[in-house]
């Protein structure tokens, strides 16, 4: 990390070739050099074909994000592989729970809570995510102002979280698709 000395100055160098090769960053200050190399791909070209259909699609939470950033941070608190989501048409509705040596975390959300903006389940269903993939959505989660959760019949989430820029008052979307790692359990409530 380099620091602001009197007298001393720091110089930068960015240099990115072409497409397919990383961005490299080279700082040195007071004889330190630091070089540092970003891989990057083209978001043109998806690294993952993901189908998410709306035709599949079985259930749809909007919430405020607030809810579901306190929901998986009580979820994440505890070192698990993985978590399964479940929805319902009754309650508890939306419900988010991890199993890990002997402990049980479980966090509903009911479809008439006031973070709620919209809930929708045509089939009831419960599938199972590694913990890892939900980690990478934390990120744009902490700065979003909502976030919508679908799923569809073959598990796949995808999680979408609107933020809003408040300098230029424009909104963007962050949107994070995860597949299931097995169906649990699909138009039954267990």
């Amino acid at each position: 990390m380099f620091v602001e000395v009197p007298g001393e100055t720091t110089t930068g160098q960015f240099t990115y070739k072409a497409d397919g090769h990383p961005l490299c960053v080279q700082l040195e200050q007071s004889g330190f050099f630091t070089s540092c190399d970003i891989k990057t791909m083209d978001i043109i070209t998806p690294a993952v074909d993901v189908q998410f259909l709306e035709k599949n699609l079985i259930s749809r939470m909007i919430c405020k994000s607030d809810c579901f950033r306190d929901a998986l941070h009580s979820l994440l608190a505890f070192p698990c592989r993985s978590f399964e989501v479940r929805v319902t048409k009754m309650a508890p509705y939306f419900l988010l729970r991890t199993v890990c040596d002997n402990v049980v975390c479980e966090v509903t959300v009911s479809k008439d809570s006031d973070f709620v903006e919209r809930f929708q389940c045509d089939e009831e269903t419960t599938f199972s995510y590694r913990t890892v993939l939900i980690r990478a959505a934390m990120k744009p989660l902490l700065i979003s102002e909502k976030t919508s959760i679908r799923i569809d019949k073959h598990g796949v989430m995808a999680l979408q979280f609107m933020i809003r820029n408040t300098e230029n008052d424009t909104v963007s979307f962050v949107e994070i698709y995860v597949r299931a790692l097995c169906i649990s359990s699909v138009g039954k409530y267990m």
